[in-house]
């Protein structure tokens, strides 16, 4: 899936779409089969445009895809990437969000995570 901008508009693969979106916190804490149930639930209710927080951690269980220094955190940047990409095939645009977390402080390291994410472009 291609997101632009038509005047005032969003556009999927160029045609006028309205975004219906879903945040997918815990995605990177989900098993394959999980997520793609999920996918087809979330297409099958009409949503195109899925959020997943590569920066998660909750619970006792930290499943970011970078670390606080904008580092990779395998294996889940590859998950990400999957989701991302299987995302695509069901027909859903994907925001990737980041954060600095909830205990780190400072400027933010998006140069560093630039690195990561702009390889998750489809």
């Amino acid at each position: 899936m291609k997101i632009g901008v038509r005047g005032s508009r969003f556009t999927l693969n160029g045609e006028l779409r309205f975004l219906l979106g879903i945040s997918y916190y815990g995605a990177l804490g989900a098993s394959e089969d999980f997520i793609i149930r999920d996918l087809y639930e979330m297409r099958r209710y009409g949503f195109n445009w899925l959020r997943v927080w590569a920066t998660w951690s909750a619970f006792g269980r930290d499943v970011s895809a970078v670390d606080e220094k904008g580092d990779p955190h395998r294996p889940y940047l590859n998950l990400l990437r999957w989701i991302v990409e299987e995302a695509n095939r069901v027909g859903m645009v994907v925001d990737v969000t980041l954060s600095r977390r909830n205990s780190v402080v400072g400027p933010p390291v998006s140069d560093r995570l630039k690195r990561y994410v702009e390889p998750l472009r489809l």
